[in-house]
């Protein structure tokens, strides 16, 4: 058994399994190479349109399986009921009359018939849409968060490129522009930011804040149009909704930490190994 007392504590086995397979998920994600917006835009639009091909496969193909089930039994008994016909005739000397049973062999054949392109084998080919569409679903699922991390570093990049604007234009007129733009864009960086945090630190602060401090103390207003700074986050929203980009669920799907991490593969390992522990041993003869 895991010895969990040397861990911190509320540690399950559970909770560290679901750690290593959130970890999993950002981990495949980062196997996927995104260009552009509009190239992580074709990738999730491809992978929901296979996604609704599978859907729709499955569901044609399960609206069968209970008339695919009973012919399949039908066969399975007409073909015992012709075997019995075949003993029957060569105990009494006569010639087996199969007339009856090739009719209604002829009937289950012509349901059989309807599923030619699932192999004659509805089960098994529900069993293969369903293990596909698991696949592709896991597959769109790295690609929006690929398309994530892309979009937040490109606001990422887009931040840093205002801020660099800010201090060239500090003393024009656009600088109040330049700021509402800032905090807008450091919104959508920290939005769309899956990486795990531990608090705010040098380089991860909005200095818009301090610098309508040093605007202030310098004599100006140093106040932004907070209606103007929303419009600008919610217009690159809105694009990015359009493009099937949403912001990552942080609240029910949160980035576990490094030492989370350490700490599931430690239970992980120790939980297979108690395993191992409790498998008889298997003397040598």
């Amino acid at each position: 058994m895991i010895n969990f007392s040397q861990f911190p504590a509320h540690w399950t086995l559970e909770r560290a399994t679901d750690v290593l397979n959130r970890q999993a998920k950002r981990d495949a994600a980062q196997e996927i190479s995104i260009e552009s917006i509009d190239h992580a835009a074709n990738l999730i639009r491809e992978q929901q349109e296979e996604i609704a091909i599978l859907e729709k496969s499955l569901e044609r193909v399960q609206s069968k399986k209970e008339e695919f089930c009973a012919a399949t039994a039908r066969l399975d008994a007409l073909m015992k009921d012709k075997r019995d016909e075949l003993i029957a005739s060569a105990r009494e000397g006569r010639e087996p009359d199969y007339r009856e049973i090739d009719a209604q062999l002829a009937q289950v054949r012509d349901v059989l018939a309807q599923y030619a392109d699932e192999q004659v084998n509805v089960p098994a080919a529900i069993a293969s849409i369903e293990s596909t569409l698991s696949d592709a679903r896991a597959k769109a699922d790295a690609v929006l968060r690929a398309a994530q991390q892309f979009v937040s570093r490109h606001y990422r990049a887009e931040y840093d490129k205002a801020h660099q604007a800010y201090i060239d234009f500090l003393n024009s007129a656009e600088f109040l522009a330049k700021l509402e733009n800032m905090h807008a864009l450091f919104w959508l960086y920290r939005a769309f930011d899956d990486r795990y945090r531990t608090g705010l630190f040098e380089g991860e602060v909005d200095q818009v804040e301090q610098y309508l401090e040093g605007i202030k103390h310098a004599g100006g207003k140093g106040v932004l149009d907070s209606d103007r700074t929303r419009v600008v986050y919610r217009d690159h929203l809105k694009r990015l909704e359009e493009f099937g980009i949403t912001k990552p669920d942080l609240s029910s799907d949160p980035c576990p930490s490094p030492l989370e991490v350490h700490i599931a593969k430690r239970v992980y390992d120790e939980f297979q190994q108690s395993k191992l522990d409790a498998e008889p041993v298997t003397a040598n003869r």
